[in-house]
């Protein structure tokens, strides 16, 4: 996907390679990458964003955040601005993962399944 020239230089990005597609996804590389970590760990206060669901109450995990989240698995569709990642502890990364991969294996089933392939 080509860059929107005007929308990446308009935001003076650090590394050559950091740009932003015309749907207005940020790619970031090198330093600019390096910031949006620190800028979500930040946001996160340093703890897992992840929310358990128990008993009808909604709880954050008490757990230090270690690995930036992208919600759309990188491989669909790449976006590493701040509101497509979230701050997980390595366990919650871990689940999360495993379940995006299941549903991204599901899918391709399910889509090999109604073309007969």
């Amino acid at each position: 996907m080509k860059a929107d020239r005007q929308a990446t230089q308009a935001r003076k990005f650090k590394d050559p390679d950091s740009y932003i597609t015309p749907d207005k996804r940020e790619i970031l590389h090198g330093m600019d990458w390096e910031d949006r970590k620190f800028e979500l760990w930040q946001r996160a206060r340093g703890q897992c964003e992840y929310v358990i669901h128990r008993d009808g109450y909604d709880t954050r995990c008490l757990r230090e955040g270690h690995d930036p989240h992208h919600k759309v698995l990188r491989s669909i569709l790449r976006d590493d601005r701040l509101a497509a990642i979230e701050l997980l502890c390595r366990h919650h990364h871990t689940v999360v993962d495993r379940e995006q991969r299941q549903r991204k294996r599901d899918a391709k089933k399910a889509r090999q399944e109604v073309s007969g392939f």
